[in-house]
């Protein structure tokens, strides 16, 4: 499996494409939760900021925290063309678990924390995602409200093969590009999945490119979820399957929990 340092390139250079194959579904979702909690908002792994610039053009004052300097290179290119929220909007370049418990002066400030689109599965190491809830719990300030979300493998299916997703134009490159995606459980026991998500392209010169990247991430149970956020000193109080916040069930394709932080 990748290391620290491979898996903090592959971000770095997936950030150059990243934003071409994402969605906007689940933006409601969570500025409508923002919107009950309040702020300031914390993200953890904001990436080159899909979901953060929604909650600071919303009125929020926002922290964006990722590990990949290219990500947030790429979220602060967003912020110079024209966007008025600079004022409301701080980026920081550190991995979450090994530097926010140095951040006492933020204990009990946040009013809303995410880990947004599956992010929390991204902690695949042993103990990672505890601590990782842990920091955040100490951040946020009693009565906010943490979301975590992620796809609920039992009700996924893997691609041992090779699956189309999108062809996409690539206006960096002037190129058009293809996404196809594999994705397989490698450690049954502790549901450890790779996905490695392939590119192959023309540029509009006629020359084609093919490049991969490779990631690790972990699945969770909701009962797994739901006893890390208790551990963390969080009360679970929403359950969701999905981003129009049907109630979760084994058959739906996420699981989305809320928690809150008594008072």
């Amino acid at each position: 499996m990748i290391n620290r340092v491979s898996e903090s390139t592959m971000w770095d250079d997936r950030a150059a494409i990243y934003d071409l194959f994402t969605t906007e579904e689940d933006i409601p979702f969570y500025s409508g939760l923002a919107m009950e909690a309040g702020g300031p908002v914390l993200e953890v792994g904001c990436g080159t900021g899909r979901l953060l610039f929604p909650l600071a053009e919303a009125g929020f004052d926002c922290v964006g925290i990722d590990s990949s300097i290219e990500m947030l290179n790429r979220c602060r290119d967003r912020l110079s063309t024209g966007r008025q929220i600079d004022k409301r909007l701080i980026l920081r370049h550190q991995n979450w678990i090994e530097e926010a418990s140095s951040q006492q002066a933020e204990r009990d400030h946040y009013g809303f924390v995410l880990f947004g689109f599956g992010m929390i599965g991204l902690f695949w190491r042993d103990g990672e995602a505890k601590k990782a809830l842990e920091l955040a719990a100490a951040a946020l300030r009693p009565g906010g409200l943490l979301v975590v979300d992620r796809r609920n493998w039992m009700a996924d299916r893997y691609h041992a093969f090779r699956e189309f997703d999108w062809i996409k134009r690539w206006p960096d490159r002037s190129a058009v590009v293809c996404q196809s995606h594999t994705d397989v459980i490698v450690d049954p026991v502790r549901r450890i999945r790779q996905a490695i998500y392939y590119y192959d392209g023309i540029s509009a010169d006629g020359a084609a490119f093919a490049f991969s990247h490779e990631m690790y991430l972990r699945e969770f149970s909701v009962l797994e979820l739901r006893e890390l956020l208790a551990s963390a000193g969080l009360t679970v109080v929403q359950s969701f399957g999905d981003y129009d916040r049907r109630p979760f069930s084994p058959s739906e394709p996420r699981i989305i929990l809320t928690a809150t932080k008594p008072g």
